[in-house]
């Protein structure tokens, strides 16, 4: 399984949902449902705005779950 650790990078940085979606120009349900990991998608456009704010590369936010 891939997920999305939006929300570990995120607060590792002292940065809050409303300050990435503020910064990104995101829309905040986007936000929500990366943050929560709450999709199957991840838009191109929409990691490297985050990866920008964050400054952090692609694969530091996506990562694959060993299978149980």
């Amino acid at each position: 399984m891939i997920s999305i650790r939006l929300k570990e990078l995120a607060e590792a940085k002292g940065f809050n949902q409303s300050q990435l979606q503020r910064q990104t120009g995101l829309t905040m349900g986007l936000v929500r449902r990366y943050w929560f990991n709450d999709t199957e998608e991840i838009k191109l456009s929409a990691l490297e705005k985050l990866c920008d704010f964050l400054d952090c590369d692609p694969g530091d936010l996506i990562q694959r779950a060993p299978n149980p």
